[in-house]
Parts: structure tokens; sequence; C-alpha cells
């Protein structure tokens, strides 16, 4: 089709010859566009031409080896933050033992080397880093992908080192630091352990010491204040023996008042010894011989 058709087929012919004033009212913008276009020459009329390119071959002497892989990056599911730079990825070699670090965000237990900055929590998909505060000190962890992080017990903010020149020096602090605290936790821990022991010592002696005294203050209160009756007599009488004349006057009175609630026989043998008379008179000493008597006899019942 050559221009002069196209012009015919759109009705633009007729309206040039006749010189209409109203071609541009009459036309869309596209037909405007299109015929000044084909009145220029610009406009492809024609399907365009493909030629067929034969596959290469390849050259003697190479193999699948010698040809480059293919340089684009492979498709990511999921891609990189957008404030995630490459020196966030970058960490001193991990060492040490490994040690538990909840989750700023998730609360969720996270284990890693002690010897490392990077905490990389899989449930939440975020990365964290340990750093230390420029102005108080204080080690805390804050979001990785951030130029800059505020310390949440002063309020200062600090550039985040490991995004600086010097961060292996300051890696180094980090660790440094991280070591120094668990040291002190540990030593806390220690430290708790052993008072709690000890405060279980120490109870378990004030228990054992009030169950002693309750029981000696039970044993003495199920004992009579004044031990009577025919064993308390004999056994002073069997006590005092032979010099029972010579202590008369001391051991008169209580022999008396344990003879309450002897025997029949003990008690007669007692109140005999009391009007025998004095001691080393044949009285006493049959008053004394019939006191022994009476309580070999009772004993032996």
């Amino acid at each position: 089709m050559s221009m002069v058709d196209f012009a015919d087929a759109i009705g633009l012919r007729a309206a040039m010859e006749q010189g209409d004033d109203q071609l541009a009212v009459t036309l869309s913008p596209v037909q405007a566009a299109r015929a000044r276009l084909a009145a220029r020459g610009l406009l492809q009329t024609q399907p365009t031409v493909v030629v067929p390119k034969e596959a290469r071959s390849r050259a003697e002497g190479t193999s699948s080896r010698d040809v480059p892989p293919n340089l684009a990056a492979p498709f990511d599911a999921k891609p990189k933050h957008w404030a995630a730079v490459p020196e966030d990825t970058w960490d001193v070699e991990p060492g040490g033992p490994d040690v538990a670090v909840p989750c700023p965000q998730c609360r969720q237990s996270v284990r890693g080397p002690i010897e490392s900055t990077r905490v990389v929590c899989e449930p939440c998909d975020r990365a964290w880093r340990w750093a230390a505060c420029t102005s108080c000190d204080a080690l805390t962890l804050t979001v990785e992908r951030q130029e800059s992080w505020r310390c949440a017990p002063c309020g200062q903010f600090t550039r985040s080192w490991w995004r600086t020149p010097a961060a292996r020096r300051d890696a180094a602090h980090v660790v440094a630091r991280r070591k120094h605290e668990a040291m002190l936790e540990e030593r806390a821990r220690v430290r708790a352990g052993m008072r709690r022991r000890r405060w279980k010592l120490i109870a378990f002696g004030v228990t054992a010491t009030i169950v002693t005294a309750t029981a000696v203050f039970a044993v003495r209160a199920a004992e009579p204040p004044n031990a009577t009756g025919t064993d308390a007599v004999c056994e002073r009488v069997a006590r005092v023996g032979p010099t029972l004349g010579e202590h008369l006057d001391a051991e008169l009175p209580a022999l008396e008042a344990e003879a309450v609630g002897a025997a029949p026989e003990v008690a007669r043998a007692v109140e005999g010894l009391r009007t025998a008379g004095r001691p080393g008179s044949a009285a006493f000493l049959v008053a004394r011989t019939a006191l022994v008597d009476a309580c070999t006899l009772v004993q032996n019942r």
C-alpha cells in the first residue's frame, strides 16, 4: 500500500485537495499523528521481515568448560531489604561456646557462638548486631540494617560500627565485651546459687534447733515436777548409803516428801526413821535397816 492509498483509506486525500480547515477537528489525535507520519514517509505499512539465523557451531578445540557461565543473578524468592548493604553480612570468625540469646522482637531463644557479633533470628527474619554505646558503654542488641542506632539506657545515637572502615577493630572490642558480660553473668549465677544453699543450711539449722527444743520441752513437761514414790525413796537411800546418819538433817525432809506416794512398807520405814532418834543409836540403826529391807522387798516383787 502506497502513501496515497493510505491517505485515501483514512479519508485524507479529498480533505487535502479541498483544503478542509476542519481536518484537525474531525480526526482523532491518533489518526492525525498517523497522517503526519504518513505524509513524511515515516509510517511503516509493510510487515516486518525476519531472517532466520542458523545456530553457530562450536569452534574446534573448545569444550563446555571454556564457555563462560551465565553471569545473570539467579532469581531470589526473598529479595534483600532496601536498607541492607554488603557490609551487613560480614562478621568475625565464630568461636567459643554456644550461648542462648533472646531475640529482641519475638523473644525466641537463638543459639550461637559467643565470639560473634551477629544474631540472625529465622522466625522473624531479622538480623541483629551486638554494639557498645560510645557514651555509656552499654552492650546491647540493635537492628543490623541501619546507619546508626539509639542506645536505650542513655538515648545517645551511635554510628553502626559494622558499616565503618574500623569494623574489624570494633568487632574485637564487642567480642571482648560479650565475654566480659558472660563472665559477670556466670559469677552472679554462682553467687546466687551459693546464697540459696547458705539460706538452706541456715533454715535447716534453725529447724533442727526448734525441733530439738520442742522435744526437750515436751519430755520435761511430761515429767512430774518432783519425783515421788517408792522408786524415789529407794534411789535416795541407795545413793546416800551408810552416810545417811551423817546427812540425816538434809535427807530426812526429802525422804518424807518422796514417801507420800510410796508403798505402805516404805512409807512406814521412813516414818520409823524419823522417830528413831539421833543417828548412831540402836533405834536409828534398826530403822535404817528396816528402810533398806522395805525397798529391797518392794523392788523384788
